[in-house]
């Protein structure tokens, strides 16, 4: 049996939002990536919240919107939406994950640029998270786990010491000079 394409359009764009569903939201946020975020909005407005769940799918926007009560204030049960989308209950968790792992990428990659942007100095460029370059999900932890997480950490690497790390190759290094080049900036080549 051939699985049909489902639409969830009803929901989507968000035409008003809840405070308290926003709150479970950000909460969310905060709570499953830790990371020290002390310029994230104390508000969400509406245009935030609909650029953020425009940057998944369809099927995890309608989770993340039924789970956290977005619209109407009222979360819903795991086992209410997997019915309402015609998944199961494990596979509406994992949507949720997959959904609040993208939003989160989206919401740094959007702080990193506005501090980029706002940098006067070239240390304050140097302290930047690398999150603005917007990098492969790969590419990125590779860097996170060796510790590489501004963007001065990641220029003064010489290119073998980019060379050993756990899945960062050639395709990755490409990558980071390509998203280097906009922002007028460079790797070591020794």
């Amino acid at each position: 049996m051939a699985r049909q394409s489902k639409k969830f359009s009803r929901l989507y764009p968000l035409k008003k939002v809840n405070a308290e569903g926003v709150d479970n939201f950000k909460r969310a946020l905060l709570c499953h990536y830790s990371a020290p975020r002390r310029d994230l909005p104390e508000e969400f407005s509406l245009e935030t919240l609909n650029a953020l769940l425009g940057e998944v799918s369809d099927l995890r926007r309608e989770v993340l919107i039924r789970y956290y009560g977005l619209v109407d204030g009222r979360a819903a049960k795991s086992a209410v939406i997997a019915q309402a989308v015609g998944e199961t209950l494990s596979r509406v968790g994992v949507l949720r994950e997959a959904g609040l792992v993208r939003t989160w990428r989206v919401l740094n990659v959007r702080l990193a640029k506005r501090l980029w942007e706002a940098a006067t100095s070239e240390a304050e460029r140097r302290a930047v998270p690398i999150d603005v370059l917007d990098l492969e999900t790969r590419t990125y932890h590779a860097l996170m786990r060796e510790d590489i997480k501004t963007i001065g950490q990641l220029i003064e690497k010489p290119r073998k010491d980019l060379q050993d790390v756990q899945q960062f190759g050639q395709g990755s290094w490409d990558e980071v000079q390509l998203a280097l080049k906009p922002l007028g900036l460079r790797l070591r080549q020794s």
